[in-house]
Order: C-alpha cells, then structure tokens, then sequence
C-alpha cells in the first residue's frame, strides 16, 4: 500500500503509481482506476501530483489530490 512512484518518476505504461483502499488520490489524464482503487499508468511519461478543491454531491468541498501522467516527448 501506498505511492510506488513520486513525481518527477518516469512511469511506462501499466505501472502501478499508487495503491490505496479508497480515493485518497484521484486518477487524472493518462491514470488509470483499477476495481481495487489502484492508479496505474496508461501511458508512458512522468508522474505529477496536484492538489485542488472538489465540489461533493452536497455541495461540501473537500480537499484532493491528483495523479497525472505527462507523456513522454
């Protein structure tokens, strides 16, 4: 459990970047969700992290942080 890779890490495709139970860190462009919470890499490239507010169903924000993959150039 928890990060495999740290941003600024180069990640191939299919790597794992963070295992979790839950959604502490949320999949964004180029990361994958797999059915036990895992993010994992969908392309080649380096992995960055960034935080940011989201607006729950309720209307309650919370504070989160997401995992991107930047292909590689």
């Amino acid at each position: 459990m928890g990060v495999k890779l740290n941003e600024g890490e180069f990640a191939k495709a299919g790597q794992i970047i963070i295992r979790q139970r839950g959604m502490h860190y949320l999949a964004g462009a180029n990361v994958g969700h797999g059915a036990d919470d895992t993010l994992y890499a969908l392309k080649p490239g380096v992995i960055r992290f960034k935080s940011g507010k989201k607006t729950r169903f309720d209307g309650t924000r919370r504070f989160t942080t997401t995992v991107l993959v930047t292909p590689k150039q």
